[in-house]
């Protein structure tokens, strides 16, 4: 009896192959299992309809800030109204997909977001994290490897423009204004060391960076809910703001004709 291959097996290597280049080992697996062609056909079918329905896909990591807390409701959080600009500027229908889980530090995303945002295959990926990891005293080095690992996979697992935000001074935001001097002081060391990690990582994996330590945006008490913490829905206006800006210029690919104004709000 002659044993072949678990057809799962053979999709994995061929997806591999695919990626690398490898055009004598794709022959040589259709070859061995015509069953591929098959399975391709009906996973393109699969793709053809869902994009059809969502032309294309947002997905949002991150925290509690993610989600929207201290908005009046989670339609005015950045995420929800970033999603709106994506829809007017490109003149598609998006699918969004929120994975921000309130107290999640980057652990969180990597084990519990990221499977879920690679399996979407999404476009553009936002990501804001890295707050909840100062203040539970993460270690830098641990924050870096895990971040570097989430940006490695979404840029080798998907085709997405890759968003991702720093920190702001957090020692400057009204909840701090409470907290001694030591722990202010503090606070602006481990957050210029958490920038300078993410700074580093977004060159290294092509992420446009989102500057949230610039400006009045994140200090200003009237931007803020009643917490000091989260921002208020003016607040998030300002964050989505952020977010477009810094990738207006690659939304230019995905404009439709459905759309005759300039990529835009």
């Amino acid at each position: 009896m002659k044993l072949r291959p678990p057809l799962s097996y053979l999709v994995e290597l061929w997806r591999y192959a695919r990626s690398c280049g490898l055009w004598s080992l794709l022959l040589l697996i259709q070859t061995a299992c015509p069953r591929m062609r098959i399975v391709r056909e009906s996973n393109a079918v699969k793709v053809s309809s869902e994009t059809a329905k969502h032309h294309y896909v947002y997905a949002a990591m991150g925290a509690s800030d993610t989600q929207g807390a201290g908005a009046s409701d989670y339609k005015h959080g950045y995420v929800a109204i970033l999603h709106k600009w994506l829809k007017t500027a490109t003149g598609h229908e998006w699918r969004l997909i929120n994975v921000g889980r309130s107290g999640a530090r980057i652990t969180d995303l990597a084990k519990r977001q990221l499977a879920l945002v690679v399996r979407a295959q999404p476009h553009v990926v936002t990501i804001w994290t890295g707050g909840n990891d100062v203040r539970h005293h993460v270690h830098p080095r641990s924050f870096e490897r895990w971040l570097a690992y989430i940006l490695c996979s979404l840029r080798t697992k998907t085709e997405a423009v890759i968003a991702i935000a720093n920190l702001p001074e957090m020692q400057r935001q009204p909840f701090a204004k409470s907290l001694p001097l030591s722990e202010r002081e503090w606070l602006k060391r481990r957050v210029d060391v958490y920038n300078q990690i993410i700074s580093r990582l977004a060159k290294h994996y092509d992420a446009t960076l989102v500057d949230l330590s610039r400006g009045s945006l994140m200090y200003e008490p009237s931007n803020f809910s009643s917490d000091g913490l989260h921002p208020n829905d003016r607040g998030y206006v300002g964050i989505a703001e952020r977010f477009f800006e810094a990738i207006e210029l690659q939304l230019q690919s995905m404009k439709g004709e459905r759309s005759n104004e300039p990529i835009g709000r």
